[in-house]
This record gives C-alpha cells, sequence and structure tokens, in this order.
C-alpha cells in the first residue's frame, strides 16, 4: 500500500478556530487543500474555493447540477446490477473571476513578489503607495510590514508627483467621457445625462490632487479622509456640485500643485530599499 505522509500546516498561517477557517498568509503547498475547504454549494451550484483572480489554482472549478457528461462503462465480463454508464460532472466556465490591475500591471497572488510590489512603489503609483500610509490595524500584518511603513520616504520623488498628476488627468478627462461599459455603465450614463458630468470621476479627480498637495506640503499621505473631507467627497458623488464649481476646484488644485513640482528628490534612496527588498526575501526563503 502506498503510504503518503500528511501535511501539517503551520498554525500560524492556520489558526485554529472553533467557527471559523482561518487562513492568515498565502501558502503555495497548500492550496489544493483549501480549494476543497473553501468551496462553497447549494445543491444546484458549486465553486472551489480559489482566489478571486483566477490564478494559481490547482483545481479551479464552477459546477451545476445537472451538467454531466455520460460514458459507457466497458467490463471484461458482465455481470447482474452491474452500472452500464458513468457519470462525470462538468467544470462550466468559471463566472467569479475578477482581474485586478495595479498600474496596467495584472496582480497575480502567485506572482506578485516583495520586487514587483518594490516596483511599483517606485513608479510612484498611488494606490500602491498609498497602502505604506493606510490604517492596517484591524488587519493581519506581516512580521516585516513595519520595516516597509519605515522607510516608505524612501520612496518619495519626483515620479509620485508625475504619477498623481497623470492619474488625476485621467479621472479629469473621464469626468467629461465618462466609460459607461460594464456592469455599471448604464448607472454613469444615467449620471452624466442628470449631472453634466460625471461625478465619481470628479470625486476622484479631487481627491487624488488633495492627497497629492497634502503629500507634498507635509509629507504624510492622508489616505484615510474620514476627518478630512469624506462629507465633501461624498456629496460630489451624489451630485451636490455643479460642473462649475468642480472644474474650478480642479484648476485650482492644479495650480497649487505645479509649485511643488522639485519639492521631491529627484532619485529614491535606492540603499535603504535594497537593504530591505533583501531582508524581506530572506525572510520568506528560511520560513
Amino acid at each position: 500500500m502506498i503510504h503518503h505522509e500528511r501535511l501539517k500546516p503551520p498554525t500560524s498561517d492556520y489558526p485554529p478556530n472553533e467557527w471559523s477557517v482561518v487562513e492568515r498568509s498565502f501558502r503555495p503547498e497548500f492550496m489544493a487543500q483549501m480549494e476543497t475547504i473553501l468551496a462553497l454549494g447549494n445543491g444546484y451550484l458549486g465553486m472551489r474555493g480559489g482566489p478571486d483572480e483566477g490564478t494559481p489554482t490547482v483545481l479551479n472549478g464552477t459546477f451545476v447540477n445537472g451538467f454531466y457528461e455520460i460514458w459507457p462503462i466497458v467490463y471484461g465480463e458482465l455481470a447482474y446490477g452491474f452500472a452500464k454508464t458513468g457519470q462525470t460532472i462538468l467544470n462550466v466556465t468559471d463566472s467569479k473571476i475578477i482581474n485586478l490591475f495595479v498600474d496596467d500591471e495584472p496582480f497575480e497572488l502567485g506572482a506578485s513578489e516583495v520586487r514587483h510590489y518594490a516596483r511599483l512603489l517606485l513608479k510612484g503609483n498611488p494606490n500602491v503607495l498609498g497602502m505604506l500610509w493606510s490604517d492596517h490595524a484591524n488587519l493581519y500584518q506581516h512580521p516585516l510590514w513595519p520595516e516597509w511603513v519605515g522607510v516608505r520616504d524612501a520612496f518619495l520623488t519626483q515620479r509620485v508627483w508625475s504619477a498623481f498628476c497623470g492619474y488625476a488627468q485621467g479621472q479629469l478627462r473621464r469626468l467629461h467621457h465618462p466609460n459607461t461599459a460594464g456592469y455599471m455603465g448604464a448607472r454613469r450614463k444615467e449620471q452624466f445625462a442628470q449631472f453634466g458630468y460625471s461625478v465619481k470621476n470628479a470625486a476622484h479627480c479631487i481627491r487624488l490632487l488633495r492627497m497629492a498637495l497634502e503629500l507634498m506640503e507635509t509629507g504624510v499621505m492622508n489616505v484615510d479622509r474620514s476627518d478630512i473631507d469624506a462629507d465633501e467627497l461624498r456629496a460630489i458623488k451624489r451630485g451636490e456640485w455643479s460642473l462649475r464649481q468642480v472644474d474650478e476646484a480642479t484648476t485650482l488644485l492644479f495650480e497649487r500643485l505645479a509649485a511643488h513640482r522639485d519639492t521631491l528628490p529627484p532619485d529614491p534612496d535606492m540603499a535603504r530599499i535594497d537593504r530591505l527588498v533583501m531582508e524581506t526575501v530572506q525572510w520568506a526563503v528560511t520560513q
């Protein structure tokens, strides 16, 4: 008899819990087991518990009750009661995949390693850079995450200014020409007809410009807008600002931001960044 040694998941990543299945970090060696454990079904539709991004997986599956193939069972010698046909449930088109892109680069759980993350930070990507200023008090943190937060100023260069301005200009263009494709297309089209501009893109544009200006003036990126201008941004999303107000606000913010083009250093502190990346990679190898 073939004996397979049982894989024992580390309790640090899979802590015992009376009512929940907890997975604190991604472990490729337990991927197949977790896909089975996290599977969901209601008797009609079943899905294996793979990542929302679709990869990496061992056997990604979406199954519908009643969708199967029939195949003949061939015996060397027939006998009464033997089944004549077999049935195998088939994997249908996977409709649960969410494609995630960061700075036009696809995000994959297994491929988005620390060096890839560092490259996005060096580009000044506002979404990725904002993670270093976000409050993660209620989330699990990697043991080395405080080290990354501690050197976040090393990534602040003039590229950050350009990236924020570029993202804001993109939102400004879509403010007058909203994307009406996809599942939210009809809603955006309706809002554009009602208010004369895309309220969502207007709020995003003003938020990005204010965050950039605050970063240039104080060295701090205020990702959480709760105590700053969250109510005002929600009001813009509700269409409570006129197009003239939006245009005046964005024009003024762009003018103020232009004065800070050379505020940040031209180059990142690569010595600190390289040291941190190597420490993180070495930590991962030794675990």
